[in-house]
């Protein structure tokens, strides 16, 4: 963390790394607990299961109640901000306080 906003971590690397994670990864883990699970085959499987259970619904004229997808879609995601995170401007002071000097290193 101390690396961050420096030559050996700028701004633009933080994002790459936040944007190209992998599913799995413990960022994408952290961001959201349950998003990690749904894999494409596994969204697959679950948009297939959801089209079974609305062709089945309109089959009993709607006598049941409708079918819900098993997982929200990202489009609908809303984002979260998280109770403590502090502003760019912010963070960016507190990472330069917390930076060593060339000093420090001696």
């Amino acid at each position: 963390m101390r690396d961050l906003g420096t030559e050996r971590l700028s701004w633009d690397d933080l994002a790459v790394i936040v944007v190209q994670r992998k599913p799995d990864s413990a960022i994408s883990r952290s961001v959201d607990p349950h998003a990690w699970f749904w894999t494409p085959d596994r969204r697959i499987a679950a948009d297939l299961l959801y089209q079974v259970e609305i062709n089945n619904w309109i089959q009993l004229h709607g006598s049941i109640p409708p079918p819900t997808p098993l997982y929200a879609s990202a489009a609908d995601a809303t984002p979260v901000k998280a109770k403590n995170s502090l502003p760019e401007s912010e963070l960016r002071k507190r990472l330069k306080a917390n930076r060593p000097t060339p000093a420090d290193a001696s």
